[in-house]
């Protein structure tokens, strides 16, 4: 299953990037292996980030426990602009460019982007699809065709939404 989802992460990069140059169309599904190499490089280029969120929560865990939660928080509102950045620039040095990433948070745009990921996309969307899910239990082709399927339009929202989130942001 590891490749799979290597594959559909590396999709999700190319749609990012496509939304991010304003492309209306999304990428073709094709040329898997490039796909494949494509969602490896972002693993590789997520994991310092991934890293340090959990140490800074760990940390500050260890050091007040209510910490913990604006830590989180912090965290969370970061890692989509580190992304986003990756994903349409192809650049890890930009991905982690305190300038650019500072820049971004600190726009309405931005702001109302995570929003919409937050709220809309994943809450909203977390009941839409938890009904879904839940539904297509009952029948094989729930676990085998629908799981995936709604999954991965799931995911592909996520990844236009930023996409179309840095548009928004290069071009004011």
């Amino acid at each position: 299953m590891i490749i799979p989802l290597l594959i559909a992460a590396g999709y999700f990069v190319r749609l990012t990037q496509a939304a991010g140059r304003g492309d209306v169309e999304p990428p073709t599904f094709d040329d898997w292996w490039d796909l494949l190499v494509d969602g490896v490089k972002l693993v590789f280029v997520l994991l310092p980030g991934t890293l340090v969120y959990a140490l800074a929560i760990f940390l500050a865990a260890e050091i007040y426990e209510p910490l913990v939660f604006p830590v989180a928080i912090a965290g969370f509102y970061v890692y989509p602009s580190i992304y986003m950045n990756y994903a349409v620039t192809g650049d890890w040095k930009t991905a982690y460019n305190p300038s650019i990433i500072i820049e971004q948070l600190t726009t309405t745009t931005y702001l109302y982007g995570f929003l919409l990921y937050v709220f809309v996309i994943n809450g909203i969307g977390s009941i839409v699809v938890t009904l879904l899910l839940g539904a297509s239990l009952l029948t094989i082709v729930g676990w085998i065709i629908i799981w995936p399927m709604i999954t991965f339009y799931w995911y592909g929202i996520d990844a236009a939404l930023w996409g179309c989130v840095y548009n928004r942001l290069e071009t004011s």
